[in-house]
């Protein structure tokens, strides 16, 4: 046997027993993730996890494969260590960052299960008022692990060119909890949200909860969002303080200016429309 096919072989010797054990590591410790997600259906959890681990062996030994041809002959015992070396280390590295990323996909597939399992709004109400009670049930999906399923009602500017598609597209959402499209400062808003400032209503968004809370500007986007399936981890992300709320605000502010260009229903001075809109729109406080 010359030194060539010797790195041949104490490359496979290494390598494909190495990509076996990392698999194993991400089977056995995948399947405890996915247990917590599935919560305690374990046959699921163990489908998933058999496939995100035949996906890697395919990744992994496929590369290993292709990696295995040498550039030039090896004469040498010395020049056998050093391609080995160089190819185990490359082979090291690319097991790492796949196993980094199945490490990934499992969290994120734990938090969004965690997401969706949330029963509280991630940002703060805005206020509260005195509801009564629904005349016209929404549709009620299946309630959260910890807590009672919450119903909350959009009122929304039916003047407004804006407002009219923004109510259409969350109608067309998957929704984690109930939400009502009602146009504001009309009989139905007047007559569920007696203590409601519905004056204010017509200068900005406000999602109302059955507790009495109230959300307005950025809160009422970002509550919005956390009530559709699709893009509720997008609005715990924008809720977090500093940045994400940051951008949550500019986009309330930039979605106030063009609301007030199409010509919305509520005078130019009102809460969401620029002339009103230092305080809404001011830099965000931390702590």
């Amino acid at each position: 046997m010359d030194w060539t096919v010797a790195t041949y072989v104490g490359y496979l010797a290494v390598a494909v027993p190495l990509t076996m054990w990392v698999a194993h590591v991400l089977s056995t410790n995948g399947t405890i993730f996915l247990a917590d997600v599935f919560e305690g259906r374990h046959e699921l959890a163990g489908a998933v996890n058999r496939l995100l681990v035949v996906g890697f062996y395919l990744l992994n030994v496929g590369f290993v494969l292709l990696f295995l041809r040498l550039g030039e002959p090896v004469t040498t015992a010395s020049g056998m260590f050093e391609s080995l070396s160089v190819k185990l280390g490359v082979v090291l590295l690319v097991l790492g960052g796949v196993h980094f990323a199945n490490v990934l996909a499992f969290n994120s597939i734990r938090r969004r299960h965690r997401f969706e399992q949330a029963s509280v709004p991630p940002c703060r109400r805005s206020g509260s008022c005195r509801a009564r009670s629904r005349r016209t049930p929404a549709p009620t999906p299946p309630p959260a692990a910890d807590g009672p399923t919450m119903r909350l009602v959009l009122l929304y500017d039916a003047d407004c060119r804006l407002c009219v598609p923004f109510a259409r597209w969350v109608a067309r959402q998957t929704l984690l909890v109930p939400l009502e499209l009602v146009p504001c400062d009309s009989p139905e808003a007047h007559a569920r949200f007696p203590g409601l400032d519905h004056a204010a209503t017509r200068a900005e968004i406000t999602v109302v909860g059955d507790r009495g809370e109230v959300w307005t500007h950025d809160a009422a986007w970002l509550v919005t969002l956390w009530a559709t399936r699709e893009h509720r981890p997008l609005a715990h992300r924008l809720a977090r303080p500093g940045l994400g709320r940051g951008l949550a605000r500019g986009a309330a502010c930039s979605a106030a200016g063009l609301r007030h260009l199409l010509g919305g229903g509520a005078p130019a001075g009102g809460g969401d429309y620029p002339g009103g809109c230092a305080d809404a729109c001011a830099p965000l406080r931390q702590g």
